[in-house]
Formats: C-alpha cells, sequence, structure tokens
C-alpha cells in the first residue's frame, strides 16, 4: 500500500509503507529503512518521529530534505513481549500548516521461543476428589540452539493443590527437553495455577516459559 497524498507538497514514501516481516523469534531485532523523496523545488523538512509503541525505536539520516533528495526512515522492534501476530507504526510527521504525516508500519508473528506448550490455558476436569490427579507431559523443543532451560518452578503456592514438575533433558530432538506435570486436587474448589520456566542462554535477557493450568474439580 501507499501513504495516501494530499495536494499540500510534502515528501513522497518511496514503495510501500508496511513492510511484513514473516516469522520471527524474541531474540530478533527487526529493521526496516522506508526512503522519502522529495519531488518539489523547495526543502521539506520532517518535524518529528512519533512512535505507537515503547517497542520501537526511530531514525532518520536528515530531518532537512532537499529538493531531489532522500530521507532514510530506520524503524527497529524490540519484540521482548510480544506474542502472536503484531503490528507495530511509526508517524512521520512533516513540517509546515499542514502537518502531513505518514504511517510507516512493521507487521508479522512472534514464534515462542520453546515450541511445545499449549497456546491457551490447559483446563483439567474432574468429577470428584478421587479422580482429581492428572499428569501431563509437554516436549519442549528450542528454536535457537543456544537456549537452555533452567529448573521449573511454580509461581505460587497452592493450598488447593498438590504440584509437582520435573524436567529432563532425554527429549528428542536435540536440545528439547520432557516436562512433567503432576497436580492433585485437594479440595473441590476451582484452582489455578502458573508453572514458570526461566529462560538462558542468550547474554543479557531474562525470557520466561509460562503455563497456566486451572483444575475442575
Amino acid at each position: 500500500r501507499r501513504a495516501v497524498q494530499d495536494d499540500v507538497p510534502g515528501l513522497e514514501l518511496v514503495g510501500t509503507n508496511v513492510v511484513s516481516l514473516g516469522r520471527v523469534t524474541l531474540l530478533d531485532r527487526p529493521q526496516s529503512v522506508f526512503v522519502l523523496t522529495n519531488r518539489t523545488a523547495q526543502t521539506l523538512a520532517i518535524s518529528s518521529l512519533r512512535r505507537t509503541c515503547s517497542c520501537i525505536t526511530s531514525s532518520a539520516d536528515t530531518m532537512s530534505v532537499p529538493p531531489g533528495g532522500c530521507a532514510r526512515v530506520t524503524m527497529i522492534l524490540d519484540l521482548t513481549g510480544i506474542h502472536g501476530f503484531f503490528k507495530r507504526a511509526l508517524w512521520v510527521t512533516m513540517s509546515g500548516p499542514a502537518r502531513n504525516r505518514i504511517l510507516l508500519q512493521q507487521t508479522g508473528t512472534v514464534t515462542p521461543l520453546y515450541d511445545g506448550l499449549p497456546a491457551e490455558d490447559v483446563v483439567l476436569r474432574a468429577p470428584d476428589l478421587a479422580a482429581a490427579c492428572w499428569t501431563n507431559t509437554f516436549v519442549l523443543a528450542p528454536t535457537d540452539p543456544r537456549l537452555r532451560l533452567e529448573a521449573p518452578r511454580f509461581a505460587t503456592t497452592n493450598s488447593a493443590l498438590r504440584q509437582t514438575a520435573v524436567l529432563a533433558t532425554n527429549a528428542a530432538p536435540q536440545g528439547a527437553y520432557t516436562l512433567t506435570i503432576v497436580l492433585q486436587a485437594l479440595t473441590n474448589v476451582h484452582a489455578e495455577t502458573r508453572l514458570l520456566l526461566p529462560i538462558k542462554g542468550i547474554e543479557g535477557r531474562n525470557d520466561l516459559l509460562m503455563l497456566k493450568i486451572n483444575t475442575k474439580v
């Protein structure tokens, strides 16, 4: 898509204003460069670059573009905390009374650092307390060979559940883990628990996998 232009002179976007990044991971820092050209006979200026998310870092190689010149606007994303499909945008505002704007966007889908956990909360049901003991096993495979998982921990103690989690490394494919979770209901109330798995292997990052489980007896 091209940005809509009006009758007031302004910088013209070369090419598309939407860059599709496809599938990326939290370790990526996708960067896109947009080119704005001045096809008028006067110098045109950029007054501001306004991001729509704190995850965006932006810059322009020049804020004043002479006739026939170009400005290159760089947009970089920090994907920390973003899950699934995303769309992030940057407004480029021109100087002058009309304050023309061009919207620049990056879209894509963030894949988890480890595959194998369900995309939604796990709901466990039992007809009574005698049957309310569940064992669930997941094979977690890294999307980057440098990654490793540390010991799992439950976010909170839970008086309604007896809960244990064991992580083993003898899983295929190479570098994968087998996670076994055993839960036993101690009362017949609805209970929720969250299991956290710290991810290490990349300096300066402190990522977590989180699994949410609801039990209903």
